[in-house]
């Protein structure tokens, strides 16, 4: 049992065959609630890591709940500069939902995007807290 848990979202791209743009893609860091960014998160505007190019590497941010982590949230939108007519993704990962899941034993992925843009997002456990990882370039998603 963790006794100060953080609560981790971690970004990447798979970078499927047919995606668009899923290279170039960025993630911005709209908003948090419900606590602080610890050291060692990611800048607030970044370009998503490739696994296909790096595939240990994914852009982080570590909140530290203030109180309760039932209470965090964070909000992000996944866009690509490089094209305008890219469907910008917002999405908010609330602490509360990631916990829901992780109770339920649930390994289901929440899609967000389908077909050349799509996105992912599932919950994992880890040492310091729940880590939610969204996943773009996946083609087609289930």
């Amino acid at each position: 049992m963790v006794t100060n848990p953080v609560l981790t979202l971690s970004v990447l791209s798979q970078n499927d065959p047919g995606t668009r743009y899923s290279s170039r893609l960025t993630c911005s860091l709209l908003n948090y609630n419900g606590g602080f960014l610890a050291d060692g998160s990611s800048a607030t505007d970044i370009s998503i890591p490739v696994t296909d190019i790096s595939p240990d590497s994914k852009a982080s941010w570590f909140l530290l709940p203030e109180d309760d982590i039932h209470q965090t949230s964070i909000t992000l939108v996944i866009s690509c500069p490089d094209d305008p007519t890219y469907p910008a993704c917002p999405i908010i990962v609330r602490g509360s939902d990631i916990l829901k899941q992780l109770d339920c034993n649930s390994s289901k992925t929440k899609v967000y995007q389908r077909g050349a843009y799509g996105i992912t997002g599932h919950a994992e456990v880890s040492e310091r807290g729940p880590v939610f990882v969204i996943t773009a370039g996946i083609y087609n998603p289930h």
